[in-house]
């Protein structure tokens, strides 16, 4: 804990991302509606456990608003909020989180998992009878091969950093491939030290049902990163048969969580079903989702006051008037993350420290908050949010190894000032007047 604290301060004195705020998610649902299980992190809803009660138009089914199309289902790739909360409705990893708030043994495609006494090598022993949603059985080698696609460079995965915990992913991501045309030999090489790496990678499926993955380090949360959609498996074939085109269609692309997705008029609307061949389909009680996608803000106000949404996010203007209107069914809960600036470090300017540090001195964060998001987001003032716990449930990370207020939320206009001065002047620009 000491060590990641160290780091996170060096991130915020060189500033190479600048924090501004710790989003608020303020959202409503109908009183018929019943347990969605809500993450702060991650995929942010769960309707596997969901049901609903006296639901007008009929129980058992939702209308909701993504609010746009989602970017990216390709779970490997997907790196936004509306991507992930479908991934986690139509595929599954080796756990997921339940309504009590942890991962159990059993509540995902793992039947079961081993640790070992040193708490490097995790064992996974999936469920019995587990199919894909065209018939074909789901194995560990679907996990071998989702994993090991997730770090190959050719992907080009944002999010490959999180498997980097295993024995080799890292030197997979940092295998360079040069231009087959141009460097035909040193492409060639390039792939032979690629299959090498992957080969000697830390993740391995010894029959079809176990999957042995050895880690660098003990590491306490890593059952719960095998819920998150990087680490959920790929059915190989299909998505080499549909290459680049996979995920793009509801036809092209295979499911393995509580529901498939049966229709899909991008940028309009979804509509998921249940899973027939889902592992636990006699306990999803949701039959069907019907997703539209309104950007706007006002529209899913007006159809949920008509009933037409069971659940919305309500926007910061109209938080006062849910309180005041609707307290049963207005909700509130912090996301574990932060919304930050992210500088161009390939920028002259923007490579150069103290000119970076200027910019995160200089933001009044809490002014944003209360003057332009309006909707009880907290200035953020380190990284890591107050959300997450550090060594113990009853400590907060960021307050004992970062130090509360490390950035501070009003700005400090005087430091932002001389630290520019200092930044123009080894950038070899005049200092204005």
């Amino acid at each position: 804990m000491e060590l990641m604290g160290q780091a996170e301060k060096i991130l915020l004195d060189e500033s190479p991302i600048i924090p501004v705020y710790w989003p608020q998610r303020n959202y409503a649902e109908h009183t018929w509606v019943k347990g969605i299980v809500r993450s702060a992190i991650g995929a942010q809803n769960d309707w596997k456990y969901a049901w609903t009660e006296g639901r007008p138009g009929g129980d058992n089914k939702l209308s909701l608003n993504l609010g746009e199309e989602p970017p990216d289902l390709q779970s490997i790739t997907s790196t936004d909020q509306v991507s992930f909360d479908i991934l986690n409705a139509v595929l599954e990893g080796m756990a997921r989180l339940g309504p009590d708030g942890d991962f159990k043994m059993g509540s995902g495609l793992a039947e079961s998992w081993t640790i070992s006494e040193d708490g490097k090598t995790y064992t996974f022993k999936l469920k019995d009878g587990l199919k894909w949603s065209d018939g074909t059985p789901l194995t560990a080698h679907d996990f071998e091969y989702a994993w090991k696609k997730a770090v190959d460079p050719r992907t080009a995965s944002q999010y490959n950093y999180m498997l980097f915990g295993i024995v080799g992913a890292e030197d997979v991501a940092n295998i360079v491939i040069p231009d087959k045309d141009s460097d035909p030999a040193g492409y060639d090489k390039a792939i032979s030290d690629l299959n090498a790496a992957m080969d000697a990678m830390g993740v391995k499926a010894l029959d079809d049902k176990t999957l042995e993955v050895n880690l660098i380090a003990p590491n306490n949360v890593f059952i719960n990163l095998t819920s998150f959609a990087t680490f959920m498996p790929l059915n190989k074939a299909a998505h080499e048969k549909w290459g680049e085109e996979y995920a793009t269609e509801a036809n092209k692309m295979l499911y393995c969580g509580p529901f498939i997705i049966k229709e899909w008029q991008h940028d309009s609307k979804m509509v998921l079903v249940k899973n027939p061949n889902y592992w636990d389909a006699d306990n999803v009680k949701i039959t069907e989702i019907k997703f539209d996608m309104i950007k706007d803000i006002n529209t899913p106000i007006s159809m949920y006051e008509a009933n037409e949404l069971d659940a919305i996010g309500v926007p910061g203007d109209f938080i006062p008037k849910f309180q005041a209107e609707r307290p049963d069914e207005f909700h509130q809960m912090a996301d574990a993350v932060a919304w930050y600036l992210e500088c161009n470090l390939e920028d002259p300017v923007m490579q150069n420290a103290k000119f970076r540090l200027a910019l995160s001195e200089a933001l009044d964060r809490k002014a944003y908050c209360d003057n332009v998001l309006r909707n009880f987001s907290a200035p953020a003032t380190s990284l890591t949010p107050p959300s997450i716990h550090g060594a113990t449930p009853d400590e907060v990370f960021a307050e004992k190894y970062v130090g509360k207020d490390y950035l501070p939320p009003t700005g400090n206009p005087e430091k932002a000032k001389q630290l520019l001065k200092e930044a123009l002047e080894e950038l070899g620009y005049a200092t204005p007047q």
